[in-house]
């Protein structure tokens, strides 16, 4: 099967993020899901759903968020946020580190370790 570049992808930090969970358990739950043929690594280090799971994140995500008064999936999202904004801000540092000093980072709640 031919691996499509265009097809969503996300790596595992940023899927940690959007499960609340840490990278390493994320990336044993990817594995368990590549086994068993509902996700795929699209590209090396990044995961995409396989075609036919592709609708059921958006119809759990709705299901859930009925179930718990409608902010489930805001959560997440600003879990995801929060760590492209992190991310963003290390890589700044490595960059250019002498404005780590001068320009403060701001202050984001720690990667949940559940």
């Amino acid at each position: 099967m031919r691996r499509d570049p265009e097809q969503p992808s996300a790596r595992p930090g940023a899927l940690a993020a959007l499960a609340g969970t840490d990278v390493r358990q994320t990336r044993r739950t990817l594995d368990r899901l590549v086994r068993a043929h509902l996700v795929q690594l699209s590209t090396p280090g990044r995961y995409g759903m396989h075609d036919l799971m592709r609708g059921y994140p958006g119809a759990l995500a709705a299901s859930t968020a009925d179930e718990s008064g409608g902010d489930a999936p805001d959560a997440a999202l600003g879990r995801l946020f929060d760590h492209y904004l992190r991310a963003a801000a290390a890589a700044m540092d490595v960059l250019h580190p002498a404005e780590a000093a001068l320009n403060e980072r701001p202050r984001l709640p720690a990667v949940s370790r559940r």
